[in-house]
């Protein structure tokens, strides 16, 4: 039979020293999930804005996230605009999307994975009215995080963000070097003595409005305006453009390039092809003897004039 062992206040007070000592010595092993980082997160978020009209504007957001907690492998960042701004494309480096004043941005595959430490910066563009007051609450995989001036890490190995050759970064985000004439549809087909539309845009709304030049080469039946002007409004939506095509006398489909070009912006380019409508399906023009000229027999010809009445 065994007896519990009671021990004096004095022995108690030996007892515990003695496993204090143990796990300062390393001898005692706590338990890996009491020495685990609780999870965490820092903000910094920074803006460029500029004004397009009394009261009203558009920005670029630059955001970079630091993970301050438990190595990660996705996250979620949300926050919620103040001022009533929206979103406008593009972003980058997060798939973003805004319900309400609500915003959240989601890793991608390349920048989804952060250790303890690392960092990674996103953003995008937005429009502001009335004012463009800054959001000050954010979280990260619903943890809250605190905000301040955070330098991104460098890279430190597969948890630290990808290096600039295959990330965008703030200093890459969309500016009047970098953005881009678009033209939808690229290529389009317009029957002859007739005209199509195409809408011509800009990749991100400028702060001035921009002239884009439009410059035809090719089939001469085939015309278009020589340039349009966006603004700061219509711009990311584009506003349409009549391409026509004259009626001709040729029995060929013609062809034709549009390029448009502006200062500082990456080109466009659409193809055109003239439908043209002397051409049966069949690939026969409708009328054989088209521009063709008949034949008079001489010896004929003149015994009929011969003949007098």
């Amino acid at each position: 039979m065994r007896f519990p062992i009671r021990l004096s206040g004095r022995r108690k007070v030996i007892a515990l020293t003695g496993a204090s000592a143990l796990v300062v010595a390393g001898l005692v092993t706590i338990p890996a999930a009491i020495a685990h980082a609780a999870p965490g997160c820092d903000i910094a978020y920074t803006s460029n804005d500029w004004t397009e009209a009394p009261g009203s504007g558009g920005f670029t957001a630059s955001i970079t996230v630091k993970n301050t907690g438990d190595p990660i492998t996705s996250w979620s960042l949300k926050f919620a605009f103040p001022s009533g701004q929206t979103l406008t494309a593009p972003g980058w480096s997060a798939t973003w999307s805004q319900s309400g004043a609500n915003i959240t941005g989601n890793s991608l595959s390349y920048n989804g994975t952060l250790g303890t430490g690392a960092s990674t910066s996103i953003g995008f563009n937005g429009r502001w009215s009335g004012a463009n007051t800054k959001p000050t609450s954010f979280t990260l995989n619903n943890t809250t995080c605190t905000t301040g001036g955070v330098t991104p890490s460098p890279s430190t190995g597969p948890s630290s963000s990808p290096s600039p050759s295959t990330q965008p970064s703030p200093s890459t985000s969309p500016s009047p070097q970098t953005r881009s004439i678009i033209i939808t549809p690229s290529s389009v087909s317009v029957a002859e003595g007739s005209s199509s539309s195409v809408t011509v845009k800009l990749s991100a709304a400028p702060t001035s409005n921009v002239t884009v030049a439009l410059a035809r080469s090719g089939d001469t039946s085939i015309t278009a305006p020589s340039s349009v002007t966006l603004t700061p409004s219509n711009a990311v939506a584009g506003v349409s453009v009549s391409i026509a095509a004259a009626e001709d006398s040729d029995q060929t489909h013609g062809t034709a390039t549009v390029a448009a070009s502006a200062s500082g912006y990456t080109g466009a380019s659409l193809a055109v092809t003239e439908i043209d409508n002397d051409i049966t399906q069949s690939g026969k023009v409708d009328n054989p003897y088209s521009g063709a000229r008949g034949y008079v027999n001489p010896e004929w010809s003149a015994k009929a004039a011969s003949v007098s009445g």
